[in-house]
């Protein structure tokens, strides 16, 4: 066995959305990105899960433009990505 055996990946993933989520590194640019792409083969919970909590941080960015929870310009970008992906999820499911 390997190591990530022991692990839930859907559990890692949400927790490394957290640890990511505001973060100003080249490294929250492709976790966001590789995200969107394995949007589609994340469990319904896990995705609602990022999804509320991401459309949160954007709600939060607009009311205090000061604030960055979305990190830089170029965080935000990849965020987006993931954002259209959590926006058609949590719309279709309602």
């Amino acid at each position: 066995m390997k190591a990530i055996d022991f692990f839930d990946a859907d559990e890692l993933i949400h927790c490394s959305f957290r640890y990511f989520l505001g973060r100003r590194t080249i490294a929250t640019c492709a976790f966001a990105k590789d995200l969107a792409k394995a949007w589609d083969h994340l469990m319904p919970t896990t995705r609602e899960m990022i999804g509320q909590e991401l459309l949160k941080a954007y709600e939060e960015a607009e009311k205090k433009p000061d604030w960055e929870p979305l990190g830089d310009d170029c965080d935000r970008e990849a965020w987006d990505l993931v954002k259209e992906k959590a926006i058609k999820f949590l719309t279709e499911k309602k």
